[in-house]
């Protein structure tokens, strides 16, 4: 009795089967036709092998989460940064606030130096003016001694710094 063999067992075992699809003519055609090699291996390997899908998703999360956690930190930073400089707006204006309190109590320290001062330079002015009375009165006092002196003498004072006339001889 004869058998049939099966399609299979009558055609030789190939261990190396060519791809059509490797070849450079093959591929230069495959673009072409519009299909995107990379999205549909991917869809192969997700059907395939569903932990691949499983793996994508959390990467996806993974790194929305670290966008997320980015833009949170970049904004607590901003707002840190703000709070900061108004803290440091305060502090300038505080110790702007307590200069200028030293200083006008420096102006007023000076102020009244300055009225001490002035108050010496009119005292000084008054005793100035005081001593210059004296010595005038004084001086005239002198000038009338010395005039006295000269007529009990019978001599006349000239009217030029106090020098007196020769005895004997009159004016005129």
């Amino acid at each position: 009795m004869t058998s049939v063999a099966p399609a299979q067992r009558a055609a030789p075992q190939m261990t190396n089967i060519p791809d059509p699809t490797a070849t450079p003519q093959a591929q230069a055609v495959a673009p072409a036709a519009g299909a995107n090699p990379a999205r549909s291996r991917l869809r192969d390997q997700i059907a395939e092998n569903p932990l691949a899908g499983l793996m994508l998703a959390v990467l996806t999360f993974l790194g929305t989460v670290a966008v997320a956690l980015l833009i949170f930190t970049l904004n607590s930073l901003n707002e840190r940064i703000d709070r900061l400089e108004v803290s440091l707006n305060e502090r300038i204006d505080d110790v702007e606030t307590r200069l200028g309190r030293r200083i006008d109590r420096l102006e007023a320290r000076f102020d009244r130096l300055e009225d001490k001062v002035d108050a010496g330079f009119a005292s000084q002015g008054a005793q100035i003016a005081e001593l210059d009375r004296k010595l005038t009165a004084l001086i005239v006092h002198l000038n009338a001694t010395e005039a006295v002196e000269a007529a009990l003498e019978h001599r006349l004072l000239t009217p030029d710094a106090g020098t007196t006339e020769p005895e004997g001889n009159s004016p005129g």
